[in-house]
This record gives C-alpha cells, structure tokens and sequence, in this order.
C-alpha cells in the first residue's frame, strides 16, 4: 500500500464529473472513502493556464481526464489497459494453460494482482466471471476509473477492489487465483513502457511475502503464478506442473485438501 500522499490534477470544467466517480467509489466499497481522504489531495486548474500550471506543481501524481480516466505519470499510462478492453487480446501461453486446464465459464477468477490489468482483459474477453484486487492505492484509483466506464460493457467484470490479496476473502465459486507478482527490482531491467510508471509507486515484495501469500490463495483455489524465467519458483515441493514462452513461465500449484481432525 502506498501511504505517501496522492495529488490529483482536475480540471476546473472536470469537477462535477470526476466527484460522480468518487461518489460511484463511495458505493462500492465503504472503506474507500477513508483512504481517499487519507491519501488523495486534489489541486483544480484552469485548463488554459495547463502549462504553466504543470510548471508550478511538479509534484502531480496524475491528472484526471473525462475521455481517459486518471493518467499515472503519464498521459498514455492506462491506454494499454483501455486498447485491451476494446480490442482483441491474445496471450498465447494462457491459451494454452485453458487447453490443458479446463475452467467453468461459470466459476470466478480472481487476478489477485491487477497492475494495468491487461491479464486481467484476457479473461473479461473470454467471458470467464472476473473479481481483480489491487493494492496499491494510485493504481488502484487509475483503473477503478476503467471499472466506473466499463463496467456495463463487461458484466462478468464482478468487482475491482483496493484490498490487500492476504486478506481477501475469496467467494466460495472461485476456481482459480491469477496471481503475478511484480519481481523485477532494479529500474534499468524494467521494459520501457509502461512499466517504468509503476515501479514509481514502489510495490515489490519479497520471496518470503510471496510465499505467504501463494499459501494463503491455496486454502481457497487453484493457483496459476506468472514469473519471470530467472526468478525463484514460489514453493517448488507445491508446484503441479509449469507451462513455459520465451518470457515468462506459469506455474500452477492445486488447492489445498481439507484437513479433517482425528475423533
């Protein structure tokens, strides 16, 4: 969770439509609104006077926009995510893990790590019931912003949450927990975009943490982990196979058996 403050550029001709999204977040989730206060502080701006605006309050996390949602860094941040709601999204290697893996177009898939959610379009694109979480607050802010205008196009979009995954409460339906972890730490290894905007919120966890969380997952779910080829399998002695690209590698782990007490 991001705890340093949040500032947020509105335009003055903006107001009334960004606090309609506000009050849509109110309703989701009654938590929300106390971190907003906690983190969010809005700056309004003449849009005439932008540039010498930007020049005076450089410290702007992100800018609110209508047409675009709330822009990290960086006006074309979120368009990834947005291209991948509108248009076809290949990924090959799930392809592949849902031939070898059959999944109820019924049952819920949780992404337990959204980011710019373009995992998360894949599964909204086949249809599968889709719950994503994300932790990190400006991130979180971002994408909700997606949820608030596409919601209606994809109704098996059942919710995008700002929760800790370890403390989720995954829905009894759940059949599989997508989970991929942000592993890469040094900033010159990143790709250039748009990934180096959301290593400045600074969400990395170690091995430790990750574990704890994959074994956390297992008492509710299946698990599919996406990792990077040269990083640490998370609990190998779980692992039940592994499908590989040049990229990455998905490694799934079965849901943990009831444990039953003796007399």
């Amino acid at each position: 969770m991001t705890k340093s403050s949040f500032f947020l550029a509105i335009s003055e001709s903006e107001k009334e439509d960004f606090f309609l999204f506000l009050s849509f977040l109110e309703n989701q989730k009654k938590d929300i609104t106390k971190e907003i206060t906690k983190h969010l502080i809005c700056f309004y701006y003449d849009q005439k006077k932008l540039p010498s605006f930007k020049e005076k309050f450089v410290n702007i996390s992100a800018f609110f926009s209508k047409e675009k949602g709330i822009l990290l860094k960086n006006f074309s941040t979120l368009e990834a995510f947005k291209d991948s709601l509108t248009k076809d999204h290949s990924f090959p290697l799930l392809e592949k893990l849902m031939k070898k893996y059959p999944l109820d177009q019924n049952k819920i898939i949780v992404d337990a790590s959204f980011g710019l959610g373009i995992d998360a379009a894949f599964f909204l694109q086949k249809k599968y019931p889709l719950i994503t979480l994300e932790s990190s607050f400006p991130i979180f802010l971002a994408t909700q912003f997606h949820y608030y205008l596409y919601q209606h196009q994809w109704p098996n979009w059942k919710g995008h949450y700002y929760q800790n995954s370890n403390t989720f409460l995954f829905p009894l339906e759940t059949q599989l927990i997508y989970f991929d972890p942000f592993f890469i730490k040094k900033k010159k290894a990143l790709p250039k975009f748009p990934m180096q905007n959301l290593y400045l919120w600074g969400d990395f966890f170690e091995q430790k943490e990750l574990e704890e969380a994959l074994s956390y997952f297992l008492n509710y779910a299946d698990v599919c982990v996406k990792r990077g080829h040269k990083t640490p399998i998370l609990l190998p002695s779980k692992r039940s196979y592994c499908l590989e690209s040049k990229l990455v590698r998905l490694d799934i782990y079965k849901k943990n058996l009831p444990s039953y007490k003796k007399g």
